[in-house]
């Protein structure tokens, strides 16, 4: 079962998920930015100390809905090796 906020981090994500994941600059800052989002702030906004623990606990959530595990490759990277199509199937919750 997911927290109020690791629902809204994954809805987050996968309402601004791009179609294609040729832009890795793009997804990159979309990955880094859900939880600046859900505090408020604006994708281009520095991280504060929350947002900070936010993208920790988001990134331990990722990993562990895509491949079982706390760790892994970078996030944009493992997304691109997955593809959008799996990447959502696999965090639609």
């Amino acid at each position: 079962s997911l927290t109020a906020d690791e629902q809204r981090w994954l809805t987050q994500l996968l309402d601004r998920l791009p179609d294609s994941f040729a832009d890795a600059d793009e997804l990159t800052a979309l990955i880094y930015g859900v939880p600046k989002l859900a505090r408020g702030l604006a994708l281009e906004d520095a991280p504060t100390d929350e947002v900070k623990a936010d993208q920790k606990a988001f990134f331990r959530l990722l990993y562990q809905l895509l491949v079982s595990a706390e760790r892994g490759p970078r996030l944009p990277t493992l997304f691109a090796a997955l593809g959008p199509e799996r990447v959502r199937a696999l965090l639609t919750p």
